[in-house]
């Protein structure tokens, strides 16, 4: 419900601001939506994947053609960041696929199906941090997070809207609704609880810094970052 009512906000948002290339402008908002609500709602662990991944070709095209300034830059920096996280998270989730068959000799995405399975203390170790990467690099976590900055900066209005509204949201998402319930054990490791745990504290002392040398913009863009840090505190706690 979320994702749908800030979608509609951000296609207002835009009805004084994008006014070129209309149609390829709405038509990469209005795939960039579905994109977003089949992450949600996705009960197939590979349907999930594929919607995560969609989701990055219309945003790219929304930041490098109607952005600002240094918008291919920003476009390049995040297809680049948020695809190799995607990639390491694709693997975990091809452990997790054998994983299940080797314990219930059965091939399947499901996603109620795979929350099944039982992995030893090392698989779950690896899986965890499979996931973590890709999820990590979306929310996006210290120090994964230099390709937000530029992006959010870059972006135009709507696009900035729902990549802070919803597309940050998609890694916590994917903490709560997979990381944790499927690898209990890997979550409580000291490592995975301190990395999240201090994730909104670099950001927060490095915008404190900015602003004093370089301005309130630079110290805004860090500031932005480490929001989602006060997230993931929470989930590890």
């Amino acid at each position: 419900m979320l994702t749908g009512l800030l979608g509609f906000l951000a296609i207002l948002s835009s009805w004084n601001a994008i006014d070129t290339r209309l149609k390829e402008y709405y038509a990469n908002f209005l795939f960039l939506q579905t994109a977003m609500l089949g992450v949600f709602l996705a009960r197939d662990f590979l349907l999930f994947f594929v919607f995560w991944e969609l989701g990055l070709v219309p945003m790219y095209f929304i930041i490098a053609i109607w952005g600002g300034p240094r918008r291919v830059y920003s476009a390049f920096k995040f297809l680049v960041y948020t695809f190799i996280g995607s990639v390491v998270m694709f693997l975990g989730i091809l452990a997790l696929y054998s994983s299940h068959h080797a314990e219930f000799n059965a091939y399947t995405f499901a996603i109620p199906e795979l929350l099944r399975t039982s992995l030893s203390g090392a698989r779950q170790w690896w899986i965890f941090w499979a996931f973590f990467l890709g999820f990590a690099v979306k929310v996006p976590m210290w120090p994964l997070h230099t390709w937000l900055p530029d992006a959010h900066t870059e972006a135009p209005t709507a696009g900035s809207v729902v990549l802070a509204s919803v597309l940050l949201k998609m890694g916590t998402y994917g903490f709560l609704r997979f990381s944790l319930p499927l690898l209990p054990d890997a979550a409580k490791d000291p490592l995975v609880v301190n990395a999240m745990g201090c994730s909104p504290l670099w950001p927060s002392f490095t915008a404190r810094w900015s602003a004093d040398a370089e301005g309130l913009e630079e110290a805004d863009r860090l500031f932005f970052v480490s929001h989602l840090g006060f997230c993931t505190l929470g989930i590890s706690r």
